[in-house]
């Protein structure tokens, strides 16, 4: 019988090892980004709000934001609030964080080269590792994510 050093580590499930492979990707990922954009004291999390801004005009409340990224209402708050503090957004006149308009500042518009750089840096790295299978994966993934956001945890099942 192997030492139990020799074992190696499976998970019998396949939802639970893509859960782990998931929050090793994002601790990852988090942990780059973070690096990259110390100097404009910026997280992953804030990064892909500006971003999303940057990108989709079109979407003007923290509703419409956090809708994007289904965080929870106080993770939400705390981002937004920080972002606001750190001077990359302002808020509308209703300063209601479930309700707000938001508005790039100039400095959040000036950190866009900072972010977009980190985010490249990320997608070289993630495409060495992957190779050309990257962009079905990258799909793959936001499918699956997509088809869960909404679940309804509280419907009766059998």
């Amino acid at each position: 019988m192997p030492d139990d050093d020799d074992k190696e580590l499976v998970f019998p499930y396949g939802v639970f090892a893509l859960g782990r492979s998931l929050t090793i990707l994002s601790f990852f990922s988090k942990r780059l980004i973070a690096k990259e954009l110390q100097g404009v004291n910026l997280n992953k999390d804030q990064a892909g709000i500006l971003i999303l801004l940057y990108y989709y005009q079109e979407i003007k409340t923290c509703k419409e934001i956090n809708r994007f990224f289904g965080y929870t209402e106080t993770t939400f708050k705390n981002l937004i609030n920080s972002l606001v503090e750190e001077g990359y957004l302002s808020l509308g006149n209703n300063t209601d964080i479930g309700d707000c308009d938001v508005i790039l500042t100039e400095k959040g518009c000036a950190v866009k080269k900072n972010i977009l750089k980190a985010l490249e840096k990320e997608e070289r790295l993630f495409s060495e590792i992957v190779g050309e299978d990257e962009a079905a994966l990258r799909m793959e993934l936001f499918n699956l994510a997509e088809s869960l956001k909404d679940y309804d945890f509280n419907k009766n099942e059998e």
